[in-house]
């Protein structure tokens, strides 16, 4: 009876064995696998950064409202700004302007988002995550060029 079940002990350990064996090689290919795909987007993004239109080229045509490159401009000081910062530019922008006429309307927080994603859309402005955003150079010389 001893030896029955030292007999299948020592079965056991050597099956644990392989399957530790087994274990490692797969975790080992695993890793490889995950290497090969991290590296693999890496130069499918490199690839796409090389193949990426010069952004130094002339300044592509803004179509957007007069009141938004005002307020493109006021915004293109900044680093990144968010919906919250539009609205204070506007609120600045109108407070400034003295013709009443000629007074921008307040723009409401739901349009403002709605306003950045478009803009977002068209390449005039870039998502940064957060709600954040940033003018492009591109945009920010076209922005200059209209003012002068």
């Amino acid at each position: 009876m001893g030896s029955s079940l030292e007999a299948q002990i020592d079965d056991r350990r050597k099956r644990l064995i392989a399957l530790e064996r087994e274990r490692a090689k797969l975790v080992d290919e695993l890793l490889r696998d995950v290497s090969a795909l991290a590296r693999a987007k890496m130069r499918s993004r490199d690839n796409r950064e090389a193949h990426a239109p010069d952004l130094e080229a002339d300044p592509p045509p803004l179509r957007i409202s007069r009141s938004w490159v005002c307020i493109l401009k006021r915004l293109s000081g900044f680093r990144t700004f968010n919906a919250s910062e539009v609205e204070i530019a506007v609120r600045a922008l109108r407070a400034e302007e003295k013709n009443e006429d000629k007074k921008m309307r307040l723009q409401r927080p739901g349009s403002i988002r709605s306003q950045l994603t478009l803009l977002t859309r068209k390449g005039i402005l870039k998502r940064l995550g957060g709600g954040n955003y940033r003018i492009s150079d591109q945009v920010k010389k076209a922005i200059e060029n209209i003012g002068e």
